[in-house]
């Protein structure tokens, strides 16, 4: 049957349509998320900060895995994962998924086989981050400086470089002599 037409394709004669082998299964492991403010688990502090959840998005090796949403006042979740080097950027969010606190924490973990992976985040217990003009909040990502005029001089908003002067180093990736 596979002989008669010319143009037929034929499964026995092409390696292109064999199945592919099944990949072994992956050794699948868990992670636990912990997360506290100011190092207590407190519900009437994700309430203080508008907070209504923590929100983690999981990575390996860049690429996305998954992203994980829990009330902020559990203070706990878990996913089954494989084992594997992940990167978890976690923040804990208001109403509008803005950060709540300011702040979006990015750290690594390994899991291993067999064993229950614990990460704790602590977050701030006010919002971090820096008001524009503020003295204190150093290199500004193009906020104007307190005092200066929009577009003069070395106050002026500048995208992310650092300010004249200022020895807080490079922000928003601006490379020396730029």
């Amino acid at each position: 049957m596979c002989g008669l037409l010319a143009t037929t394709a034929c499964a026995e004669d092409h390696d292109d349509f064999r199945q592919p082998e099944p990949s072994p299964p992956r050794v699948r492991t868990t992670l636990q998320l912990n997360w506290t403010i100011d190092g207590t688990r407190d519900p009437a502090l994700c309430e203080s900060l508008s907070a209504i959840a923590f929100d983690a998005l999981i990575s390996s090796r860049g690429f996305f895995v998954t992203e994980i949403l829990a009330p902020c006042q559990d203070f706990e979740t878990q996913l089954s994962l494989w084992v594997d080097g992940f990167v978890v950027r976690a923040a804990l969010v208001d109403v509008y998924e803005r950060p709540a606190t300011g702040r979006i924490v990015q750290d690594r973990v390994t899991l291993v086989a067999d064993e229950v992976t614990v990460l704790t985040i602590d977050f701030p217990s006010m919002a971090t981050m820096p008001l524009p003009g503020d003295a204190g909040a150093g290199p500004d990502a193009g906020a104007a400086d307190a005092g200066a005029s929009p577009g003069e001089g070395p106050g002026a908003a500048d995208a992310g470089a650092p300010d004249a002067g200022s020895d807080a180093g490079l922000d928003a990736g601006v490379p020396p002599g730029s």
